[in-house]
């Protein structure tokens, strides 16, 4: 069996990813654009503790890959590439039912990227947050969002807090 350690996309790649651990600008990197792309996605992984299957993985370096070489050379045929699978994907979205669309929309907000986050909070603010999860809505968050989508999210966003601070036993 070959060690994949001798493999040359992989020295080039592990080397990418060591310049972005040492503090290399991103768009600093030099080298072809699958390489870029490989280092940038294990750094995405790395910094947000996100895990792939390989199929996943590998869609995913094939996404970034082509808006990587798209970003750095707007005439190639990566382009042409990305503008149809862009434009069939705008047709698709335009031709599904309201019923699909909710459950398309349902399915890409249950994959977003999820964070843990933990910090300190004293008990007193921890209950007065729970109070404005739970009084929150969208008609609320409208007065604080550019637009009616972002109020939901921001209403989602407080349900989702009051939520987890109910499962630690903090209700209003």
């Amino acid at each position: 069996m070959r060690d994949i350690r001798l493999d040359a996309m992989f020295q080039q790649v592990a080397a990418k990813a060591e310049e972005l651990r040492c503090g290399t600008a991103p768009e600093e990197l030099i080298g072809s654009p699958t390489v870029r792309a490989a280092a940038g996605l294990i750094a995405g992984i790395s910094l947000n503790s996100t895990t792939f299957t390989d199929k996943g993985a590998w869609s995913m370096l094939d996404e970034v890959q082509k808006r990587t070489v798209v970003h750095f050379r707007p005439v190639s045929k990566y382009a042409a590439w990305l503008e149809s699978d862009l434009e069939e994907k705008r047709l698709r979205e335009d031709a599904e039912t309201d019923e699909q669309r909710s459950f398309r929309q349902y399915i890409e907000w249950q994959t977003e990227t999820t964070y843990c986050m933990e910090f300190e909070l004293k008990s007193r603010l921890a209950e007065a947050i729970a109070v404005l999860a739970k009084r929150s809505s969208v008609d609320a968050m409208r007065a604080f969002a550019d637009d009616d989508e972002e109020a939901l999210r921001m209403a989602r966003a407080l349900k989702e807090v009051g939520s987890a601070l109910e499962k630690m036993g903090i209700t209003p």
